[in-house]
């Protein structure tokens, strides 16, 4: 029910990522105009969750932010592997 919320940790992960996806409860928040229009102007991607079924509502806005800690920190996140991870 908190999709501001969840958009809003989205659109700060875009400072560092790519691309970034929100997925909702479809048996808790109901899709509206709104909710639509501000994931579409933010460039956050939207997901609707129901049972086993997962809809992709929004697809999110690929970007490449400037390298920074933040970003160098989630690359090795996703790279590492084994004893060596710095996560």
């Amino acid at each position: 029910r908190r999709w501001r919320e969840a958009l809003g940790q989205a659109v700060e992960y875009r400072k560092f990522a790519d691309e970034a996806y929100v997925v909702l409860d479809a048996n808790q928040v109901r899709l509206t105009a709104e909710i639509k229009n501000d994931f579409n102007e933010s460039g956050i991607g939207l997901l609707m969750q129901g049972g086993i079924d997962v809809k992709l509502e929004i697809t999110a806005v690929s970007n490449t932010p400037p390298l920074s800690v933040d970003r160098l920190f989630a690359m090795s996140k996703l790279s590492c592997s084994g004893p060596y991870c710095l996560a």
